[in-house]
């Protein structure tokens, strides 16, 4: 009886341990998406932002997606201008793959490097909006009080 309960034993910590695995990857998979989006930050000199923001699908073309990565300008505004820039789902049992979609294209990222290639390429996609969005005057940034 004592070789049964060794066994459980086991079947139970290898569990845990694939478990505590997998979350410590999820955090990496959204550690490794804010630093592409803070490398765009940089390059932008700060004139933008990101917020990574779960998805209550009230959004219906991003309805499959679990979180939001939302470019924003980067202002003292409450609620700057800015747009959707892609959602994600990460393999809630594995991490991955990861799932990006953007309004009409949507990738399967199996590992880090295929993740940071996805966005990158999103985000050379739509680089005329984020330029437009730099360079806009937000309505309310010259209101004197």
């Amino acid at each position: 009886m004592t070789t049964k309960n060794e066994e459980f034993q086991e079947r139970l910590k290898a569990s845990l341990k694939k478990a505590n695995e997998t979350l410590i990857l999820k955090e990496k998979i959204e550690s490794d998406i804010s630093s592409i989006l803070s490398m765009l930050k940089g390059i932008t000199s700060d004139s933008i932002d990101f917020d990574i923001f779960q998805n209550s699908s009230k959004i219906p073309k991003y309805k499959d997606c679990k979180k939001i990565v939302r470019i924003k300008k980067n202002s003292s505004m409450a609620y700057p201008k800015g747009f959707i820039l892609f959602g994600f789902s990460i393999n809630e049992s594995t991490g991955y793959p990861v799932q990006v979609e953007t309004e009409d294209e949507a990738a399967e990222c199996t590992d880090v490097d295929n993740l940071k290639e996805s966005i990158v390429y999103i985000i050379e996609k739509r680089s005329i909006e984020i330029m437009k969005l730099i360079s806009e005057q937000q309505e309310d940034d010259d209101i004197p009080f």
